[in-house]
C-alpha cells in the first residue's frame, strides 16, 4: 500500500496516502525498520539518574469519566492485543491482569503485569545507560550496537502497531536493556554490548480505535518525545488525537538521542533540565530573527532543534543515511 513523506507528523515525516488507514502505517513501520537494517556503520568509533525497575514490570491504567463497566470492556480489549507480545519482538509478556472499582478517592485502576525476558538479567533503561558516566566521551559501546538498537527498536514499535495499539509513551525511560543470565561470554554484557531491549511504560498505551481524549503531558520531560501537535499548554487540549504515526516521531526523537550516544535529558541533584547540547542549539534558534523563527511555538521551536541537531551533528556520528532517515524518510 503506498504511502507518501511530508514533515507533518515530524522527524520522520510519515504521513498516509488514504487518511485513516491504520495499515499504511504498519507499512511504514516495517519499512523504517528494514531501512535501519540496511544501513552499516562504516567506522568504530554528573549525575546519574537511576530509575527502579521490579522483576515484573507491573502498570496500571484508569478511564476517568467512564463507568466500570465501560472501563472494564476497554481494559480488556487492551489486554486482548497486549496478550500477543513476546520476548522474541522485544515486548514484554503479560502475565496477569486485574480489575478494582473505583472508590471515593481514586477512579477505577486496571493492573497489567508483565514478565521479563527469560535468560535476561541486570535490566536497565537507556536513559540510564545514556546518564552512566562510563559513557561520557568517548563512549566504550561499540558504533555498531547504535545500529542494531534502533533497527530492533522500530522493528518492536512495527509489532505494537500490528497488535493495533499505539504505544503512546516511547522514549529511553521506556527501553529496557537486559544482559544474558550469568554464565555467558562477558563480550555479551554491558559496556561492550548493549544488551536485548524490550519496551516497558503501557501505562498510557491504547488501542488505534479507541477514542480519543487528547490529553497532553504536563511533564515536560514526557512532552519533548511528542509530536507538536500531541502537546499543549496547561488546561488545553492537544491539536490532533493519537495517531500510529505519533509513536514514529517518538521513536525518530529516540534514534537522534542513540545516534548522538547524548541523553537530552541530564539530572542536577536528582531535578531534571535539557542537556547542554539542546539548550545550546535552542537558545541560537531563539535569538534567529527572520518572521518565522518570531511566531513559533515552543513545541515548534523544540522540533526545529531536533532537525538542526540531526542535519548537524548526526551525520558526522552515524554517516549521512542514518542522518536522512531521522530527519526524513
Amino acid at each position: 500500500m503506498p504511502f507518501v513523506i511530508d514533515d507533518i507528523i515530524g522527524l520522520v515525516g510519515i504521513v498516509i496516502a488514504v487518511p485513516g488507514l491504520v495499515q499504511t502505517f504498519i507499512h511504514a513501520s516495517r519499512w523504517l525498520s528494514k531501512r535501519l537494517g540496511e544501513i552499516s556503520p562504516s567506522s568504530e568509533k554528573t549525575d546519574i539518574h537511576r530509575t527502579p525497575i521490579e522483576s515484573n514490570q507491573i502498570k496500571s491504567r484508569s478511564f476517568p469519566g467512564l463507568s466500570y463497566k465501560d472501563a472494564y470492556i476497554k481494559a480488556v480489549d487492551l489486554a486482548r492485543n497486549v496478550q500477543f507480545f513476546n520476548a522474541s519482538n522485544g515486548l514484554p509478556e503479560l502475565i496477569d491482569f486485574q480489575g478494582t472499582k473505583a472508590t471515593p478517592l481514586q477512579d477505577q485502576r486496571f493492573t497489567f503485569v508483565f514478565a521479563f525476558p527469560k535468560d535476561r538479567t541486570k535490566p536497565r533503561s537507556l536513559r540510564d545507560v545514556f546518564l552512566d558516566p562510563i559513557n561520557t566521551p568517548p563512549p566504550p559501546i561499540p558504533r555498531n550496537f547504535r545500529f542494531i538498537l534502533p533497527r530492533k527498536l522500530a522493528e518492536s514499535i512495527c509489532h505494537v502497531h500490528e497488535q493495533q495499539l499505539v504505544h503512546k509513551c516511547l522514549r529511553p525511560e521506556s527501553v529496557l536493556l537486559f544482559e544474558p543470565s550469568p554464565g555467558h561470554s562477558s563480550e555479551l554484557k554491558y559496556p561492550k554490548s548493549l544488551g536485548s531491549p524490550t519496551l516497558a511504560d503501557w501505562q498510557y498505551a491504547r488501542t488505534t480505535f479507541q477514542v480519543s481524549r487528547r490529553e497532553a503531558y504536563d511533564d515536560w520531560t514526557l512532552a519533548m518525545y511528542q509530536h507538536p501537535k500531541r502537546q499543549a499548554l496547561p488546561g488545553e487540549v492537544a491539536e490532533s488525537k493519537y495517531k500510529i504515526g505519533h509513536d514514529i516521531y517518538s521513536l525518530d526523537v529516540c534514534l537522534l538521542e542513540i545516534g548522538l550516544w547524548d541523553s537530552f535529558i541530564i539530572y542536577d541533584n536528582n531535578v531534571p533540565k535539557l542537556s547542554h547540547l539542546l539548550s545550546e542549539v535552542k537558545a541560537k534558534c531563539k535569538k534567529e530573527n527572520s518572521p518565522v523563527s518570531q511566531n513559533l511555538t515552543e513545541s515548534q521551536i523544540k522540533q526545529k532543534v531536533y532537525i538542526t541537531v540531526a542535519g548537524d551533528q548526526l551525520s558526522y556520528e552515524m554517516g549521512e543515511a542514518y542522518s536522512k532517515l531521522v530527519i526524513k524518510v
